[in-house]
């Protein structure tokens, strides 16, 4: 029975893919940051071994393997669709250092070796009992002493009210073959709900909580999380319990702001503390009740790790760190360079109040700098410089500055420097295997999303996927400008805005400068340019 639902799992993945992209919280340089700041010491990225179960078609972990060549990555995946669409990305991106295989993740056995990071994105929640186990089985037996393996899922309470309304959908269209018909029949349950649902009742509050979601998510997630043969949630709790049975402990969450009860008001920060009775895990659970979480990031590592794991951050594993951000005054406006406090945006959409000037310097600097990394010694030293306080003074406010901003999740960390340009440089340079990529399809059929440094998506304007193939350090601004006027003349690539006469083929070459330098600052702001 077991062959037989895997079987009919596979055809499903065939005929419907799963999203495949990167997901930056699963990034193993995100992974061996959150080690090293929960108290352990994971391996380098960039020499590590890893392995993705449920790789789709490759595109969580090719953008991996092209960063950090000294490394090896294995991807295995049901869906021989996908596996095929993963090798066919590999050859275009002329990796050598990744393979994938298609296989059911219950015949991964200790032949595979040893792997430093296991990553389990979108997978757990969506397979049959017999492949959980095995992943569960997999990220111990197969997992290195040091290693940190990530597993995705769906949790109560929050897929309480999702499930009533997987139930509703999948009672009108769970039996439809076609997956645009299946989905069609759903979501048109969901509409006659949300016409007859009572005011109050369970079904009208199920509604209320999910059809937003739905109907601003992607086809592909509701799909899947909604019409898809098997979707199994589960307890926090009973998670780990499982996970304990493997021999696996919890370390943290990917996005770790979420476990800290300084993290949420002070009336809940008391009872969350004083209910969990020191244990962390019990106060996540009960966080996943006030917060009513519905999908969980969960890092395990090996039992025997136990005793190093600390959730009190420590001062001096932050300040080790590499620190990267974007920030801009709460409301708009900008940042007044002065001593007074002010409300400042962050990455996520946070808010952090700003004490004084040297917190107001630091997110500046950072600013400037981004997508780039700074240690915190590089950003004392620029602070010193900005500012009339001493080293020393300057260096304890910028401690306590950059914990607090790591403890709410407002700041890109990693353990090693990021290869990411500070500025623009005479010849530009993308990672190499997006150049190899991009110039692989014809400038009209290239893809309208790159992945950057930060392991993230980023969108790309026609001008820019144009210039992605061509900046790989070989050619200066001039010698893209001139590319830029070819392709121009040879109608390949068009310029012009909306206002302007889109058949005219004749740019300036003012228009064409400015336009290029335009695009390439960009293109460094979003992270595609190395050093």
């Amino acid at each position: 029975m077991a062959n037989r639902a895997n079987n009919d799992l596979a055809r499903y993945y065939d005929e419907v893919p799963y999203d495949s992209r990167p997901f930056p919280q699963s990034a193993v340089e995100h992974l061996a940051a959150r080690a090293f700041m929960f108290g352990l010491s994971a391996p380098s990225p960039a020499t590590a071994r890893v392995l993705e179960l449920g790789c789709a078609s490759g595109n969580n972990l090719i953008p991996f393997a092209g960063r950090h060549p000294g490394a090896t990555a294995l991807g295995i995946d049901l869906s021989t669709l996908q596996i095929a669409q993963a090798a066919a990305s590999t050859r275009r991106a002329g990796l050598t250092n990744i393979d994938f295989l298609a296989l059911d993740l219950t015949d991964v056995d200790a032949s595979f070796g040893k792997f430093d990071y296991i990553i389990c994105h979108g997978v757990y929640s969506w397979a049959p009992e017999n492949v959980q186990e095995a992943i569960l089985r997999i990220c111990d037996q197969n997992l290195s002493t040091d290693g940190v393996a990530y597993i995705s899922y769906n949790v109560y309470p929050g897929w309480k009210t999702r499930e009533i309304v997987r139930d509703a959908m999948l009672l009108r269209g769970g039996l439809k073959k076609d997956p645009v018909e299946r989905l069609a029949s759903g979501l048109e349950m969901l509409d006659f709900l949300e016409e007859t649902a009572a005011p109050g009742s369970v079904v009208r509050v199920a509604l209320d909580d999910v059809l937003p979601l739905i109907r601003s998510a992607d086809l592909s997630y509701v799909l899947h999380d909604y019409m898809e043969p098997l979707n199994a949630p589960c307890y926090f709790k009973d998670f780990l319990v499982r996970a304990g049975a493997f021999g696996l402990i919890y370390l943290a969450e990917a996005a770790s702001s979420g476990m800290f009860a300084q993290n949420y008001p002070q009336a809940l920060r008391e009872i969350l503390l004083r209910e969990s009775g020191g244990s962390q895990t019990v106060m996540e659970q009960y966080i996943d009740f006030l917060i009513n979480r519905s999908f969980r990031q969960t890092l395990l590592v090996k039992k025997a790790k136990a005793d190093q794991i600390s959730y009190l951050l420590d001062p001096v594993r932050v300040d080790a760190m590499y620190f990267a951000g974007f920030y801009s005054a709460a409301g708009g406006g900008r940042l007044a360079i002065d001593d007074h406090e002010q409300l400042c945006s962050t990455p996520g959409g946070r808010s952090v109040m700003l004490r004084g000037l040297v917190d107001k310097a630091v997110v500046l600097l950072l600013d400037e700098r981004f997508p780039a990394c700074m240690s915190s010694e590089e950003i004392v030293t620029n602070v010193v410089e900005l500012v009339d306080q001493s080293t020393v003074t300057v260096r304890a406010l910028v401690s306590t500055l950059l914990k607090d901003l790591v403890q709410r999740g407002s700041v890109y960390s990693r353990t090693e420097r990021p290869d990411v340009a500070a500025e623009l440089q005479p010849c530009p340079r993308a990672l190499e295997a997006n150049c190899r990529i991009f110039s692989s399809w014809p400038h009209e059929e290239r893809p309208g999303l790159a992945c950057n440094q930060w392991h993230e998506d980023v969108a790309l304007t026609s001008l820019e996927a144009f210039l992605l193939p061509l900046t790989d350090g070989s050619r200066s601004y001039e010698m893209l400008e001139v590319e830029m006027t070819a392709a121009v003349s040879a109608g390949t690539l068009n310029l012009s805005s909306r206002s302007e006469r889109a058949e005219d083929a004749v740019v300036a070459a003012d228009v064409i400068r400015a336009k290029l330098m335009r695009s390439l600052a960009s293109m460094r702001r979003k992270g595609l340019f190395v050093t």
